[in-house]
């Protein structure tokens, strides 16, 4: 999935992935931490605009899948 975010100072270009850890640790590159959080509960986080569209995304597979 990708998502184009024009800011005023910048456009921001997002692409997701579904991935899977099989080994070693996260390194991060753009940001200082993470949290694994269950879907249930992302709502109570807050999210860049660019950001909403994998949040919603996320949301509706979870969704879809508890309905399967």
């Amino acid at each position: 999935m990708e998502n184009i975010c024009k800011y005023a100072e910048k456009t921001v270009q997002l692409k997701s992935y579904k991935c899977k850890i099989v080994s070693g640790d996260i390194a991060f590159k753009d940001h200082d931490k993470m949290k694994w959080v269950a879907i249930s509960n992302i709502s109570n986080f807050k999210f860049a605009p660019a950001d909403i569209l994998f949040e919603t995304a996320l949301v509706s597979e979870d969704k879809f899948n508890r309905k399967v």
